[in-house]
């Protein structure tokens, strides 16, 4: 019996190094375990504990892979490109939102003048109006920063590049 501790000890300390991956959250909680799969809103992990783990992108902080302990790859190409996919798109249309309101306040700026020259002055002027404050708000506000989505792509492409994959 003095011995067995040790050895249950033993057994488990080789048992969690085969769990190498480890998920950092945002609070700074650090898990051994191993990443299980990505979808567009969330991220699987199961603890070295056996515990499965379904936790949106936001509480990740940082996710590091271990390949020397583990060189089997984690997901599959297709799962990955699902999950990053819709993430890229909805990046770069929060980047294009200041040039999406700048461009629709300029539309409304023509037409109201398009509008004055055909004889309707009041709802063209009107149009134009309403035209250049969207004009100015585009020019005025700040490029979006799209923080969180910016941060899952982030996470995205580190597990892709980390397989060895490019998008």
């Amino acid at each position: 019996m003095q011995f067995f501790w040790p050895i249950i000890g033993l057994a488990l300390a080789v048992g969690a190094g085969a769990w190498a991956d480890t998920l950092i959250l945002s609070d700074g909680t650090s898990l051994l375990g191993e990443l299980t799969g990505v979808g567009i809103e969330r991220v699987y992990f199961r603890t070295w504990q056996g515990q499965e783990l379904t936790l949106a992108w936001e509480r990740v902080g940082q996710l590091v892979i271990d390949w020397e302990e583990n060189p089997e790859p984690r997901l599959d190409y297709e799962e990955w490109l699902s999950a990053i996919e819709p993430v890229r798109k909805e990046l770069y249309q929060c980047r294009r939102s200041k040039q999406g309101t700048t461009l629709g306040g300029l539309l409304f700026i023509a037409g109201g003048w398009w509008l004055i020259t055909q004889g309707h002055d009041l709802f063209g002027q009107l149009l134009v109006g309403w035209g250049a404050v969207a004009t100015l708000l585009g020019i005025a506000a700040p490029e979006p920063a799209c923080p969180t989505l910016l941060h899952r792509a982030a996470l995205l492409t580190q597990i892709g590049l980390a397989h060895g994959w490019f998008y």
